[in-house]
C-alpha cells in the first residue's frame, strides 16, 4: 500500500493561470515557495532556504479560486505528488518534473503583519484587534471568581464534586522495553 500525501504552506510565486481543457474541465496552475529552515553549520544561525513547487488544481473550485490566487498570497495546500516526464522537442532530451495536485487550499493570514491578504480568507481566523483595553483589576477578579466556582454545563458531577484522581500507571523505563 502506498501513501501519497503532501501538505505545505507557502507564498504564491506568480498569479494563478486558469485554463480550460478540451474536455471542459477547468484547471489552474500556480507556484508556491515553501521555506525549509536549516541551521548554518559555520555561523550557527538559522536560515531559510526556499523550495519552489508547481501546483495544479482541477474542477469548479479551481475556476472559482483563480481570481483570488495572486502572487504573494499565503496559502496551505493539501494534495498528492504527481511525476510527469516528456521529451523536449527542441533538444530531444528527457525531462521530468514533480507537481502537487491540489485537493484542498486554505488562505492564510500573514503572521508577521497581522493583516489578512486581500480577497476572501476562507478558514482562517480574523486578525486580533489592535487596541485591546485591559479590564480594571476588580472586574477581572469578579470574572475569575464567577467562572472558577461555576459548574460546567451538563456536568456529571453537580456542585463541582469531581472524583479523586486514580493512581497513575507504573513507570516504564526504556531498559524495560525488549527492542
Amino acid at each position: 500500500m502506498a501513501i501519497n500525501v503532501y501538505v505545505g504552506a507557502g507564498n504564491l510565486t506568480r498569479d494563478a493561470e486558469l485554463r480550460v481543457l478540451p474536455s471542459g474541465t477547468h484547471l489552474i496552475e500556480f507556484g508556491i515557495a515553501v521555506n525549509e529552515r536549516r541551521k548554518n553549520q559555520q555561523s550557527g544561525e538559522w536560515e531559510d532556504d526556499p523550495v519552489f513547487l508547481e501546483c495544479v488544481m482541477y474542477g469548479q473550485r479551481a475556476e472559482k479560486l483563480a481570481q483570488y490566487l495572486a502572487k504573494g498570497t499565503r496559502v496551505t495546500v493539501q494534495g498528492r505528488l504527481r511525476w510527469d516526464s516528456w521529451t523536449d522537442r527542441e533538444t530531444g532530451k528527457k525531462r521530468s518534473k514533480v507537481d502537487v495536485v491540489v485537493n484542498d487550499l486554505l488562505f492564510m493570514s500573514r503572521s508577521d503583519s497581522g493583516a489578512a491578504p486581500s480577497g476572501p480568507n476562507y478558514g482562517s481566523m480574523p486578525a486580533p484587534p489592535q487596541n485591546v483595553v485591559q479590564a480594571p483589576p476588580q472586574v477581572q477578579q469578579a470574572v475569575n471568581d464567577t467562572f472558577s466556582s461555576a459548574t460546567p454545563f451538563n456536568s456529571p458531577y453537580p456542585g463541582g464534586n469531581y472524583p479523586q484522581q486514580q493512581e497513575s500507571a507504573p513507570e516504564v523505563w526504556d531498559t524495560d522495553i525488549p527492542f
